[in-house]
């Protein structure tokens, strides 16, 4: 049997109450959307994915100064740990792991056995400081207040913005800076080191 179909209208006051829940419900999507965008569009201000504000470390301190010894004291033998905490004064209980950080990205080269130690993994003038502050960055598990979504419209469309359009300004500054500079940097302040009497580059 076919089923007679209604000939029954929607009342007008129905209609018009699914209408306006219809728009309230469009009205808070659409500030929900553009609040969304506003903060994607903090959070991705300038070149390249989210990055938390550059901040110098202890862990990010030691990690220049230990690439920057193993470039500065590079020779016929790698560069032992012990030698850097020598030198530099960084606890070995903080320079292994950022060590071993610096090796799995690829900047040094650690060596086994009892002559063992670390080498750079490329030329000098082919690591520049921005490739360790961003290793390093990587290992950091501190919240950065950048990144937190709440906050008033003047931060999130003006203030944070500008701060990270300075640090992008930064990051070219520490790309254009190599372990080249900072040794030439060295030798001219008469600290002493071995890189001097070798190769920019042996392995």
């Amino acid at each position: 049997l076919l089923h007679k179909r209604s000939s029954k209208k929607p009342s007008i006051a129905s209609a018009r109450q699914r209408r306006l829940w219809f728009n309230r419900c469009r009205g808070r999507l659409s500030q929900g959307t553009k609040r969304a965008k506003l903060i994607e569009g903090t959070l991705n201000f300038g070149r390249g994915p989210p990055a938390d504000m550059v901040r110098l470390t202890k862990k990010l301190l030691f990690a220049i100064e230990a690439v920057l010894d193993v470039a500065y004291n590079s020779g016929p033998t790698p560069v032992r740990s012990a030698e850097i905490t020598a030198r530099q004064g960084i606890p070995r209980r903080y320079l292994e792991p950022v060590l071993q950080e610096l090796v799995r990205h690829g900047i040094l080269v650690g060596i086994r056995g009892p002559s063992g130690g670390y080498r750079l993994a490329r030329e000098r003038r082919r690591i520049s400081l921005g490739d360790i502050v961003r290793t390093v960055r990587a290992l950091e598990t501190a919240e950065d207040p950048i990144t937190d979504p709440a906050g008033s419209e003047l931060g999130h469309q003006v203030v944070r913005p500008l701060w990270l359009e300075l640090q992008e300004e930064m990051m070219h500054r520490l790309d254009a800076l190599t372990l080249d500079d900072l040794c030439s940097r060295a030798h001219q302040s008469g600290i002493a080191g071995r890189a001097s009497q070798y190769t920019d580059f042996e392995i």
